[in-house]
């Protein structure tokens, strides 16, 4: 059984509560947030958990927290926090607002040989996982422009620009289908 801290029980790190009190290889030990109001709903959720507004001691490692602010700090030392003391992190997308933070947080993973995954949650998607299938076949040629359009913004949020918000989503599925492109 994985033990699991999440890090942000807050609009988004709540589902991830919920992921893993359904889960039957995962055991909710803990929920961080500043929030009183998050950690009572999230309490409501796992009533046999743990709850503090910050996290000292990391077990399997999930963080989940918006990036902006004085959050996307604690967010980014709480995934620190658990790679030095020897865990597994999942960092909500995306993995740090500048090119210096995100490679600080991988050259940490790589010297202890530890998993640091990005949550892009629409790698997994069926459509995304088709398309891939398509490109890697060649069944769409040769690709020479990619284009993609937003039509459901979802949640608008006061802190978070729509690059940082929207943009890593696409990026990332992009990314992922096209490098198992033949045409490439």
């Amino acid at each position: 059984m994985v033990r699991v801290a999440v890090i942000g029980a807050g609009a988004w790190g709540i589902n991830h509560v919920r992921a893993f009190v359904r889960s039957k290889g995962a055991q909710l030990s803990l929920v961080c947030d500043a929030s009183e109001a998050c950690r009572e709903r999230a309490r409501t959720l796992a009533p046999h958990g743990a709850w503090a507004g910050t996290c000292a001691r990391p077990w399997r490692l999930t963080t989940w927290t918006p990036l902006s602010g004085n959050a996307g700090q604690g967010s980014r030392r709480a995934c620190a926090l658990g790679l030095a003391s020897g865990q597994a992190c999942v960092r909500e997308k995306p993995l740090a607002l500048n090119a210096g933070d995100a490679q600080a947080v991988v050259a940490l993973a790589e010297a202890r040989h530890l998993t640091l995954m990005v949550g892009h949650l629409m790698l997994y998607h069926p459509a995304v996982a088709r398309l891939k299938a398509m490109i890697s076949a060649g069944e769409l040629g040769r690709i020479f422009y990619v284009y993609s359009l937003r039509v459901n913004l979802g949640r608008v949020r006061q802190d978070e620009n729509a690059l940082w918000s929207l943009a890593p989503h696409d990026v990332s599925m992009i990314s992922h289908c096209w490098t198992t492109s033949p045409s490439r």
